[in-house]
Formats: C-alpha cells, structure tokens, sequence
C-alpha cells in the first residue's frame, strides 16, 4: 500500500471512531434522561413530622416538594398553616 492509500484509510477509521462515540454517548445520555424521578412510596406512621423526616427530608428540590404536597394532602395540612401534633399515646 502506498503512504497516500494508509492515510486515507488512517483517516477514515478516525472519522468513523468518532461518529460512533458520538452515537454512543447519545444513547446513553437519552437513556438515562428519559427515566423520570419520581417520590418514593411514602409510609405514614401518624406524626406528620416523624412521616417528613424519614420520606422528604432525604429528598431536595421538585423531589421534596411534591413529598410535602403528598404529606400536606394525606394530613389535610393547608400550606402555611402549623404542623399537625403528633397523636397522644392512651387517648
């Protein structure tokens, strides 16, 4: 082979192993963008703040807001109004 045939063939295989890399990070990125988060199950127990802390408080930004406004629905909370007590052991 001739020095201008490799260089041409160099070239072509240095084309081509970017545009599947380039493909290939697509893919995967689309992948992982696609997946949408959502809140985890949430456990209620009874106390509304036991019930934060263990399910929201973990949780930051649209995550921990849409766990409070499934906390606020459950308890009947009204956004700033106080937190409902705890219920009282033997009543």
């Amino acid at each position: 082979m001739s020095k201008r045939a490799l260089r041409a063939a160099l070239i072509i295989a240095v084309v081509l192993a970017v545009f599947f890399g380039i493909a290939y990070q697509r893919s995967q990125s689309t992948v992982a963008v696609s997946k949408p988060a959502s809140v985890p199950a949430i456990t209620f127990t009874g106390a509304y703040a036991d019930d934060w802390q263990a399910n929201c408080g973990p949780l930051v930004g649209a995550l921990q807001t849409d766990c409070i406004a499934k906390l606020d629905a459950h308890y009947g909370r009204i956004s700033g109004a106080p937190v409902p007590p705890a219920p009282q052991k033997g009543r």
